[in-house]
């Protein structure tokens, strides 16, 4: 898996991206691609909003 980060990536966006992959990542084990959704990734990353992932990622093969 590669995962690409944006040229301007602060520390503190960097520490974001790692924080919501972790938590997909979690997500996807626990209960598995189809079931994993951004509401739930999200929840177990402790975001505000959903929208926090679509602003840290262009789409979802990011």
């Amino acid at each position: 898996m590669l995962i690409q980060v944006k040229k301007d990536a602060s520390v503190t966006n960097s520490a974001r991206r790692a924080q919501i992959v972790g938590a997909t990542i979690a997500t996807i084990a626990e209960l598995g691609y189809h079931q994993a959704s951004f509401a739930r990734i999200a929840e177990r990353a402790n975001l505000s909003s959903t929208r926090l992932i679509s602003y840290h990622f262009d789409h979802k093969d990011g």
